[in-house]
């Protein structure tokens, strides 16, 4: 899978704003407004003070009857080409980060593959991905994961493959991606909050090597909370899943039972955990040593400062992973 240098342009993009019809809509507690469309064969996403951007609808040097099947089959031929009209006095890493953080990976959703909001460390060679809500702590763990060894592979779009059958396995696409911490974080860590990167005129095609998914971490940060982690059955993992899922659209119903027929099948091959911790960076390296166990196979029951049904699954069928 490539992922092709942005190319920029001076063209008058489509204008449309949040209360179109047609229109798909994020906004971010802290990023910028982002709507997506299709304007014919173009697909367009909007990010507020940062570019337009556009992208093929359907998938370059992918036959039109291949790109639509189901992701393992494609994704070894998927490419992403994509044109940016930047806003004015828009900073050029700013677009350019934000093409590989949020519109490439939407352009892969559009494609047949799957976009997770999330951050991804890979341990011995599998990706645990942290889900949660904007503001959760998901950087700031990254980063502390980071600092005791483990590879950052994706921050914000994560791009997921989702094998065909029940017994699939799950891959995760790593993009380029720049770790943006906030202010608290960033000086706990002695680190700028952001740091964009190249201008746009350097910014390379790049080809993602697929690694497999071990597990996935749903972040949950609550004052005087204690550090819990429980799986979940796959009908509740299935339901946290499909909260933090990107889609460039649902009103293609073909896309939409496809995108769940995969969601289903992740929650079934990926065991799905929530963690529960308190705020406070001071709990942080505690936060961080469970999760290195849950990483590792060893889960966090003895030691970690959690019940021992802290790993039982949240139902009574109990969890069954592939």
């Amino acid at each position: 899978m490539v992922i092709h240098q942005l190319a920029l342009s001076s063209e008058t993009p489509p204008r449309f704003s949040a209360g179109d019809l047609g229109v798909t809509v994020w906004r971010g507690s802290n990023g910028p407004l982002v709507i997506a469309r299709r304007e014919g064969e173009q697909c367009w996403v909007y990010l507020a003070g940062i570019a337009s951007y556009r992208f093929p609808a359907v998938a370059p040097d992918v036959a039109p009857d291949v790109a639509p099947d189901i992701a393992p089959d494609i994704a070894p031929d998927l490419a992403v080409r994509c044109v940016a009209v930047p806003a004015s006095g828009a900073a050029s890493g700013l677009v350019v980060d934000s093409y590989y953080r949020v519109v490439a990976p939407l352009a892969l959703q559009v494609y047949g593959l799957e976009s997770l909001h999330g951050t991804a460390l890979g341990f011995d060679g599998s990706a645990v991905l942290l889900c949660g809500s904007s503001g959760t702590g998901k950087s700031t763990l990254a980063q502390a994961l980071t600092d005791r060894g483990a590879n950052l592979l994706g921050d914000d779009g994560l791009v997921i493959e989702v094998g065909a059958g029940s017994g699939g396995g799950v891959l995760l696409h790593p993009l380029p991606f720049t770790l943006l911490l906030r202010e608290p974080a960033a000086t706990h860590f002695q680190r700028p909050t952001t740091n964009l990167g190249a201008p746009a005129a350097l910014a390379p095609s790049v080809t993602s090597e697929a690694v497999p998914v071990r597990a996935v971490l749903c972040l949950e940060r609550v004052a005087g909370a204690e550090l819990s982690v429980r799986e979940l059955a796959p009908t509740a993992g299935l339901t946290r899943l499909l909260a933090h899922a990107y889609a460039f659209t649902l009103d293609d119903e073909v896309r939409k039972r496809r995108m769940l027929a995969a969601y289903l099948r992740f929650a079934n091959a990926v065991p799905v955990y929530l963690l529960r911790f308190p705020t406070g960076l001071e709990r942080l390296a505690s936060v961080a040593t469970l999760v290195e166990r849950i990483a590792s196979g060893e889960g966090g029951g003895d030691g970690a400062g959690i019940g021992d049904d802290a790993l039982n699954p949240d139902g009574a069928d109990g969890a069954s992973h592939g």
